[in-house]
Order: C-alpha cells, then structure tokens, then sequence
C-alpha cells in the first residue's frame, strides 16, 4: 500500500489497517510452589508428630491405669487372706458362745453380738471376692479391651 502524503488519510489508513492481535505466554516457576508444598509437608509432619503424641499419652494413661488396678488387686489379696482369717475367728467365736449360751453362761445380748460379728465377716469377704472379680476384669478389659 502507498502511503500519501497527507497524513490525515495515512492515519485513517492505518487504524483501518490494525488488527488487535495478542500473543500471550504464561510461566509457572516451580520454585515458589516448592516453598508452599514445603510448608504444607512440614504442617503435615507436626499435625502427624501431634496425633502420635496424643497417642503416646493416652498409652502411657492406659499403662498407669493397669499398674494402678493390678496394685489394687494385689491390695485385696492382701486384705481377702486377712478377712478369711477375721472369719476363721468369728466362727471359732460364735462356736464357742453358743456353747456357752446353751449351757446359760452366756446372755442372748453377747450371743447376738457374736453371731452379729460372724455375718459381718462373712459379708465382708464377699464383698472383697466381688471387688477381686471386679478388678480382674477391668484389668483383662484395659490389657485386651475383653470382658
């Protein structure tokens, strides 16, 4: 095209000319995304170190609480042997006074005493068997989680 000298026309020619034309180019650089999947690592790695510990404390909660009830068991071991022997005495007692009181040596208030002293003995040892059986099986429930 042969431009003139008129440069009116050369302007009017020109802008009927252009084309909007655009050529574009993206770049995604790498490494500022390697500092957010650095970071999202490292968040990763606490959150996983956090669950880890909690579990770690809840272990040694769990281990606590075991050495605490086999404590308690050896505990009414202890007391059970000593409850028998309570026991062996009451019932060697009440043999003896109601001996005693069939022969009228003795008053009914001291027989009632004796035979009153034999019951609570025996309840009292029940009582220990049951703790001992409670015991047990909240140990074999904390060691195994079974009954």
């Amino acid at each position: 095209m042969v431009h003139t000298l008129n440069p009116a026309s050369w302007v009017k020619n020109q802008l009927e000319n252009n084309q909007n034309q655009q050529i574009g180019m993206q770049l995604n650089v790498p490494v500022f995304n390697g500092f957010r999947n650095n970071k999202k690592i490292s968040a990763s790695k606490i959150e996983s170190d956090k669950v880890k510990l909690v579990f770690e404390q809840e272990k040694q909660q769990l281990d606590k609480q075991i050495v605490l009830e086999e404590q308690n068991k050896k505990n009414y071991l202890q007391l059970q042997n000593k409850l028998i022997e309570k026991l062996r005495y009451a019932k060697a007692s009440l043999t003896t006074t109601q001996a005693k009181f069939k022969s009228g040596k003795v008053e009914a208030i001291l027989y009632s005493t004796v035979k009153n002293q034999l019951l609570t003995a025996e309840y009292e040892v029940l009582k220990n068997n049951l703790q001992l059986q409670y015991v047990n099986l909240k140990i074999n429930l904390l060691k195994n989680n079974i009954l």
